[in-house]
């Protein structure tokens, strides 16, 4: 198949796992992974484009002759086992909230994307041109994972006033004992506001979820 130059926007992110237990080996081991996917009409030489999930656009540099196939499909492992099968990042996925870009040979950033709480063994996915929760198939068509109704989310605690130097927080309980439940796109409310919550996450059967009022490292939040 003859290479092309990619065309703008033909080459996304296409799937992503930040919370790999056991779905998906490589190695042997079972690392995070990042899909990118070519909707282009040939075959693309990628050589010199990169990835990151920092503000370093070059963080990870794809390798010469590095080609995807038209609708194809490229799995990028995150991890630093470069004894293992194919390509391999060096960084790993935050579970809870991560941003993932790439950029071009010329560093001109082609796609990115960014999520909220993650569920382990599920992965995130493009479905008819929206994000959803998806069960992990890398290098293959995407699959939407089924999701609980928002009415089983449950208001199960919180703690408005913490004190000097704390933080409020709530926590919310999703009453489905057999699938997830998406936040993204609920909306809390006090007395006097109104708050659209706008993160890409999800909370597991019987799971429960704290989201605090400001950010805190290592925790979702309003």
């Amino acid at each position: 198949e003859t290479e092309t130059a990619p065309a703008p926007g033909s080459v996304v992110i296409n799937e992503v796992m930040a919370d790999n237990h056991g779905s998906v080996t490589n190695g042997g081991a079972f690392p995070d992974w990042i899909e990118l996917y070519n909707g282009g009409g040939g075959a693309t030489n990628l050589a010199g484009w990169s990835l990151t999930d920092d503000s370093s656009p070059r963080k990870f540099v794809l390798p010469a002759n590095t080609t995807i196939p038209a609708g194809g499909f490229l799995v990028l492992w995150c991890d630093d086992a470069t004894n293992a099968p194919g390509l391999h990042t060096g960084f790993a996925l935050g579970r809870i909230v991560e941003s993932v870009s790439v950029f071009d040979s010329a560093t001109n950033r082609q796609d990115a994307f960014t999520f909220g709480l993650q569920l382990a063994d599920y992965s995130v996915g493009r479905v008819g041109g929206q994000w959803q929760l998806t069960l992990p198939t890398p290098d293959a068509t995407n699959v939407i994972a089924p999701l609980a109704p928002a009415t089983q989310v449950a208001l199960n605690e919180w703690l408005a006033d913490p004190g000097i130097g704390g933080q409020d927080w709530l926590e919310l309980f999703n009453r489905s004992a057999s699938a997830p439940v998406a936040l993204q796109g609920l909306y809390f409310s006090t007395s006097n506001a109104l708050f659209r919550y706008t993160a890409l996450s999800f909370v597991a059967p019987r799971g429960y979820v704290q989201l605090f009022a400001e950010e805190l490292p290592g925790a979702d939040q309003l």
